[in-house]
């Protein structure tokens, strides 16, 4: 669905950025990629988890994160 924050595929270099040399190790994103990240496997990678808890307050609010996980998990038809 058009508009919807995850709708987008990975676009290295524009929504989200890879370790050199790799296509699993984030180091920079869109809050929606950080957030798909975060909650698509049944157990995240813990050192992506413990980087995004100890800074996710530097680049987004409470109220955003929030609406972000809600959008998440409810996806629309």
């Amino acid at each position: 669905v058009p508009g919807y924050p995850f709708y987008d595929a990975d676009a290295p270099g524009e929504n989200i950025v890879f370790e050199a040399g790799s296509q699993e190790n984030v180091v920079a994103g869109t809050l929606a990629k950080l957030v798909e990240r975060l909650t698509f496997a049944k157990r995240p990678d813990p050192r992506y988890m413990e980087a995004f808890i100890y800074t996710w307050s530097s680049f987004t609010t409470p109220d955003v994160l929030i609406s972000y996980l809600r959008y998440r998990f409810d996806v629309p038809m």
